[in-house]
């Protein structure tokens, strides 16, 4: 990471001058100088300087003359090691012009009695060993250098002292040079030689580069951007090409990173397809519906949804509407999918991690959990003044989003808009309030469907209007099925005209319905599905059939069989598929981009999408065939060779976990990867079904087990990740109560604990589950008041996410209100740190210390003005406003060193004492200088 952190800085500040240079890093050939090579061109002449990265843990351990001395090619600081690579780089005629020096860079220092100050320092003696006696000496450099002058950094020359022993080394340096080596090569290789040392720690560079970027943006953009800039930064390591960044790259990153941080966040949305027509009136209609809501006040305002059965179009119509509108939310637009939790977390997470450079681990190094990923999404664009329209796609309810909705905002930030679409249409926040506003989207009017299919096939008159009518009254409306038949007749005119054959027609098309229409007459009462479904399938199988007779045809419909039993949304085709048709990628694609020339797919940049009610008739059709469990033993060897995102795991585990041969060839050979940022996942399929919920699959799959595997049942219930939790974890905190009751009841540890000594209860806590939390308090005894290896409760827990409901039931049931960690954090300190004003106001009226103070005398109130939290800095002043820590800060110095004018302004109405001084004697005006 300290190499990576010079990758970053380096670039950045030739960018920031100006200076023409390409970086290398890796180069073989630069030996034991491979970290960096930098090459510029000065007075029309190309240099090199080549770098090398060391960095040590702390600063007790400084270079000695025994490390110089280091005997052959060991050692980090050894001499002749660097003297070899500096031979075999001068010798090798790669790199041509001048060499300015070879450098090594380190945040060691010398071990020297004498200070950085002396021009020279003498290298303290060994006191015993071979290089007992040997003295050495390093000459400071004064001259400037603006790569390398950082911190408290110096750099040095050695003396001639050094060469004698360097020469007595001459024979080994033979060997690996293959020939004899002067003392003048000696005496070149010391004077291009620097030691850069008591540089920054790699803690202290990375703070050196967010204070450069603060000098451009604010606090807050200044750590995303950095985020983002060390994520770029990683990844360009990762690759094997030597070259890491020229100066066109490296402007061109920064730039990019620059237009994301303070430009527009356009997020996951796919463009609506070009067919898209009528629908006008409906547009308008949505939008004025969510600007009206904007005026209201209510628990969650500026929100609005479009409802109705699957396959009408409302994820479309959503896209169309944010193409249309997105100016007025300043083009700030993100589409989460909100099938399920998880695949709002990973929303989420992926909108933090890899749009706007939010750290999804805190500053211990833990994850963040997702309420606090959400509430740093949303304040985001609120703190930048910035509007911003989040669409929830394929929502169930209001309940199974309200996580991940905006809950902390300060009044004067802008909330963000929420449009949701889902098939429920009863979409309520609570029993006195009103009911979203909905609109309610039907099939196609009769004028948008002749309409959408003149303008798709590219009918310009009116000869097939009678076929196109009783196309339209055949397919009853219906938009999906209206946009297969589309696609059928155009790929097949395509594939017609090529041949010089006569094209089809609408009224082609209806002979084939009618056709297969024949063979489902007793569709519904079979499969009991709707109207619509049925409608489908039949245009679904005119589909299938030709996709069947196409080159690659049999390979698509394979993919596509998988595909029924995904999630239906970013499935990633080398990801899922390359082991399919892993004998010829090219014919991998070929079958993926047919499926999306028939619009079974909606394929863009190697992800597709699939429509649900497709998934459907796919599954019917296989199910009908006797086929389902054949694919699902397919689609499980898939996900079982490879890192599958957990969406697609968990959707097709719900359908194997009906065949207990599945289960018995699968199940205990299963481990789910699923990478985080900065580390891997691994967790059975119990665990992840667990999370999502599905009650039916799991105890499919225990049940199996206890029956066929009796011994194996309690290891399966219990079982551990490689983070150290167990499915019943994952329950606890995603709030599944029947799921956590049922693993219980199959012999689930109810006192488990994970690595870092949080128990359930923590958990639940965390997750804001208040019939958990009350499950477990109330009907398993769990100690309210027990704490984690960091001496935090559950109550600590709950009030920093800020779940009032929750913090209220473990007050009601007795949980101590000052308890203190091992910082001496009260659960009101983290409340008042990250939490809402009616938590704060809650725990105070219970009886919280106001006045308490953490292990650095840190008041609750200081911690809200760190945090910059208006509305509880307000509450928590009207208590006491001059409180010190135990550097005698008041709240008021915090506000004025961070230059938190709301802040001090509130502190001021409030009477903070202007004139009192800290340990150094600062008051807070003077301690900003």
């Amino acid at each position: 990471m300290y190499q990576a952190r010079w990758l970053m800085l380096f670039p950045k500040h030739a960018v920031d001058r100006e200076y023409s240079f390409r970086l290398f890093t890796e180069k073989k050939s630069a030996k034991d100088f491979d970290d960096i090579v930098l090459r510029y061109e000065q007075d029309g002449k190309i240099v090199h300087r080549f770098i090398q990265v060391k960095h040590r843990q702390g600063r007790h351990k400084k270079i000695s003359i025994g490390d110089l001395l280091t005997p052959g090619k060991n050692g980090a600081f050894g001499l002749i090691k660097y003297l070899i690579a500096y031979l075999k780089i001068k010798s090798s005629g790669e790199f041509e012009g001048e060499i300015e020096d070879f450098v090594i860079i380190t945040n060691d220092d010398f071990d020297s009695a004498d200070s950085t100050s002396h021009p020279v320092r003498k290298l303290r003696m060994m006191p015993s060993g071979k290089n007992k006696g040997k003295e050495i000496s390093v000459i400071r450099i004064d001259t400037q250098d603006e790569f390398l002058d950082v911190g408290d950094g110096v750099r040095y020359k050695f003396d001639d002292s050094i060469i004698s022993y360097l020469q007595e080394n001459k024979n080994f340096i033979k060997r690996e040079v293959g020939r004899e080596v002067s003392d003048k090569e000696i005496e070149d290789f010391l004077n291009k030689l620097v030691f850069a040392v008591n540089l920054p720690s790699g803690t202290e560079l990375s703070e050196i580069i967010k204070s450069e970027l603060g000098k451009e943006f604010s606090n807050t953009d200044a750590s995303h951007f950095y985020s983002r800039y060390q994520e770029e930064v990683l990844i360009l390591l990762e690759k094997e090409e030597e070259e890491f960044l020229s100066y066109e790259k490296a402007k061109a990153l920064l730039e990019r990173i620059r237009e994301e941080i303070l430009g527009a966040v356009w997020f996951g949305i796919i463009e609506p397809v070009a067919s898209f027509t009528g629908r006008g009136r409906v547009l308008t209609a949505l939008h004025n519906m969510l600007q009206r809501s904007a005026k209201k006040q209510a628990v969650i305002s500026q929100v609005a949804s479009i409802s109705g059965l699957g396959g009408v179009g409302k994820s479309e119509l959503a896209r169309k509407y944010t193409y249309k509108y997105g100016k007025d939310y300043y083009v700030n637009a993100i589409w989460i999918d909100a099938e399920s939790t998880e695949t709002m977390k990973n929303s989420f997470l992926d909108l933090a991690n890899n749009r706007l450079g939010i750290p999804t681990k805190d500053r211990h190094e833990r994850d963040k959990t997702i309420e606090n990923i959400v509430r740093e999404v949303y304040a985001f664009f609120a703190r930048r003044g910035r509007r911003s329209l989040f669409i929830f796609d394929n929502a169930e309810g209001y309940e199974d989003i309200k996580r991940f909705l905006p809950s902390s905002l300060h009044p004067r930030h802008k909330k963000p808009y929420i449009l949701i679409t889902s098939r429920n249409k009863d979409w309520r926040i609570a029993e006195d309030e009103e009911k979203i506003k909905t609109i309610q989207l039907g099939v196609f009017k009769k004028t948008e469907a002749i309409r959408f299919v003149k303008r798709a096939l590219n009918i310009k008159d009116n000869l097939q209007d009678e076929e196109i009518k009783k196309l339209i009254e055949e397919l009853q409306y219906f938009p999906l099925a209206l946009g297969q038949a589309i696609a059928y007749i155009n790929e097949s005119n395509i594939v017609l005209s090529r041949r010089g054959e006569e094209r089809v027609g609408v009224s082609d098309y209806l002979k084939r319905y009618e056709k297969e229409a024949e063979k489902l007459l007793d569709f519904e009462s079979k499969y009991k599905s709707d109207r619509y479904t049925k409608t489908t399938f039949i245009a679904w199988k005119i589909t299938i059939d030709a996709i069947a007779k196409r080159e690659c045809g049999p390979e698509a419909l394979k993919i596509l069989e998988v595909m029924a039993y995904l999630a239906p949304d970013k499935i990633h085709i080398e990801e899922v598929f390359s082991k399919l048709i892993a004998e010829d990628k090219e014919k991998l694609w070929k079958a993926v981009e047919l499926l999306d020339r028939y619009s079974i797919i909606d394929l863009k940049k190697g992800v597709a999408n699939i429509h649900r009610l497709v998934q459907k008739v796919t599954e019917l059709n296989l199910q009908k065939a006797v086929r389902e469990e054949e694919v699902l033993r397919k689609a499980l060897e898939l996900i079982n060779s490879g890192d599958i995102a957990i969406s697609h795991i968990v959707s097709i585990w719900e359908y194997a976990s009906k065949y207990g041969k599945l289960i018995d060839d699968f199940y205990f050979n299963s481990s789910c990867i699923h990478r985080k940022p900065f580390f891997i996942k691994k967790s059975t399929p119990l665990h992840l079904l667990a999370a999502s919920g599905d009650f039916k699959a799991i105890k499919a799959i225990l049940t199996h087990i206890s029956t066929h595997f009796p011994g194996k049942l309690i290891m399966a219930v219990n079982v551990e990740n490689n983070s150290g939790h167990a499915p019943l974890h994952f329950a606890v905190y995603n709030g599944r109560l029947d799921v956590v009751k049922y693993l219980v009841s199959k012999g689930a540890d109810i006192s488990a604990k994970s690595k870092d000594g949080s128990t359930l209860l923590h958990y639940a806590a965390q997750g804001g589950s208040l019939n958990v939390v009350e499950y477990l308090i109330d009907e398993k005894g769990t100690d309210i008041n027990i704490k984690d290896n960091d001496g935090t409760t559950p109550l600590h827990s709950v009030a920093y996410l800020g779940y009032l409901a929750v913090v209220k039931k473990f007050i009601e049931k007795g949980a101590d209100i000052n308890s203190r960690d091992i910082y001496y954090k009260t659960p009101l300190h983290l409340a008042a740190s990250n939490s809402d004003l009616d938590v704060v106001e809650h725990l105070v009226n219970k009886g919280a210390n106001v006045n308490a103070m953490d292990k650095d005398g840190l008041t609750p109130l200081h911690c809200a003005v760190f945090r910059e939290n208006l509305e509880i800095v307000e509450y928590l002043a009207e208590k006491g406003v001059n409180t010190k820590n135990k550097d005698d800060d008041t709240p008021l110095h915090f506000a004025a060193v961070m230059g938190k004018v709301a802040v001090a302004k509130i502190l001021l109405k409030h009477n903070a004492d202007v004139n009192a001084k800290n340990n150094e004697g600062k008051t807070a005006l003077y301690s900003i200088f």
